[in-house]
């Protein structure tokens, strides 16, 4: 009788658990496959909500909570005030849904495999969808069913977030630490072949964190060997890509600048973010506290026939595209879910077991990666984006929150 009830205790971890892997990976091999993980486990926080115990919250969890929130509302308001359609509440309404996602996982804490397969599986799927797309249909870029630069953009999240889980990879087999090497290795692929060269940025920012938390800078012969491994790798990378796609990306970079600046021609890639980034400063200054909610309405009421406004609907920069449309209110909330969590998580460090340690550092790097994005590419004003940081970003929370007697056991626990 016992053994039953534990049994049936142990079912909504294990759905939680699965659905956590879903949402890894799925998340590039599907169209939409990173809605799946996530829409599944809104319904199941929806109906534990009316469940007791709830999850006891302690500051730092209401902190993360006011910081979603504050997004949502800021988003909410503006649209409202703008007269904004329907569709313009989505992306925003992601991180109201995250919040009982949230005390979902919070309630169930879950098995790490789970979490860190379905990454690293994630990673290997959009290598392969990559692959296909490049080699075998002769995509010029590899996009799989999303955008190239969001689809290479994740799927270079996923890798960095891998090298920081490595240290986990580790303490677990040999033959996890396999399956991080070739998710790893796919999910930079990927990347390369996606074309997305703001992704490219976040590299340096894994390769040196996976350099410091694994100690190896304590000794000169792993140091040497990583930094050997490194340059074999940049090499290789080269070597394979540059007759089809890493030179002419880089070429692409040196010729834009060129036009620009010396042929006054912004009908590049590069050329119509600088255009951009340029047009967006006068439009902040006409309306720098909430905004014109949208670049549509920004031409309606200006009558502002510019090209680029007819081919663009964002600025290719998450914080001028928030200051654009939604003013000073806008970019302080955007500024919340980067600062926040982040400064939340390094808290973290200092508190959590050394266990714990590869989650902290995968949750920086997550927010370091997607403020990274957001510099050349509005990466929230799609819902990949939208939808990979937020929910990521709590299910990480939520695992470093875990109380550290079921952190192992992935068993139903209510935290303190």
């Amino acid at each position: 009788m016992i053994s039953n009830k534990i049994a049936f205790a142990n079912i909504p971890v294990l759905c939680v658990s699965i659905f956590v892997f879903l949402f890894g990976a799925l998340a590039l091999v599907v169209p939409s496959g990173y809605t799946y993980g996530p829409v599944l486990l809104l319904l199941f926080a929806l109906v534990y909500l009316f469940v007791r115990p709830n999850p006891m919250l302690i500051a730092a969890d209401k902190s993360f909570i006011a910081a979603l929130l504050l997004y949502f509302l800021v988003g909410v308001v503006t649209n409202f005030i703008h007269h904004l359609p329907s569709r313009h509440y989505d992306n925003f309404s992601r991180f109201l849904f995250a919040i009982p996602v949230l005390l979902l996982l919070l309630r169930f804490p879950i098995k790490l495999i789970y979490l860190w397969s379905g990454i690293a599986l994630g990673a290997l799927g959009a290598g392969i969808v990559a692959v296909v797309d490049f080699y075998v249909y002769g995509e010029l870029r590899a996009g799989g069913y999303n955008n190239p630069i969001q689809f290479g953009d994740i799927a270079m999240l996923f890798s960095c977030v891998l090298m920081a889980g490595f240290a986990w990879a580790k303490q677990h087999s040999r033959s996890m630490i396999i399956i991080f090497f070739v998710g790893f290795m796919s999910g930079i692929w990927a990347s390369l072949l996606s074309g997305a060269r703001g992704g490219w940025l976040v590299l340096p920012f894994a390769i040196g964190l996976f350099y410091l938390v694994n100690d190896l800078h304590k000794n000169t012969k792993k140091s040497a060997i990583f930094i050997f491994a490194v340059l074999c790798f940049c090499g290789f990378a080269y070597y394979f890509l540059s007759p089809s796609l890493l030179q002419s990306r880089i070429n692409d970079v040196i010729s834009d600048l060129q036009q620009y600046f010396h042929a006054n021609n912004a009908n590049t890639s590069l050329g119509a973010r600088i255009t951009l980034w340029q047009a967006s400063v006068p439009l902040i200054a006409e309306h720098p506290l909430l905004g014109w909610g949208s670049v549509a309405n920004y031409v309606n009421l200006s009558g502002d026939k510019a090209e680029i406004f007819q081919r663009f609907n964002h600025f290719h920069n998450d914080f001028l595209d928030a200051l654009v449309k939604r003013g000073l209110l806008g970019g302080m909330a955007l500024l919340m879910i980067y600062v926040v969590p982040g400064v939340l998580f390094y808290r973290q460090l200092k508190q959590c077991v050394s266990a714990k340690a590869p989650l902290v550092y995968a949750s920086l790097l997550l927010i370091v990666a997607t403020f990274v994005f957001g510099l050349t590419q509005s990466f929230f004003s799609h819902s990949s984006g939208v939808m990979v940081y937020v929910f990521l970003l709590v299910i990480l929370w939520a695992q470093v929150r875990a109380p550290d007697a079921s952190y192992n056991e992935g068993s139903r626990v209510t935290p303190n």
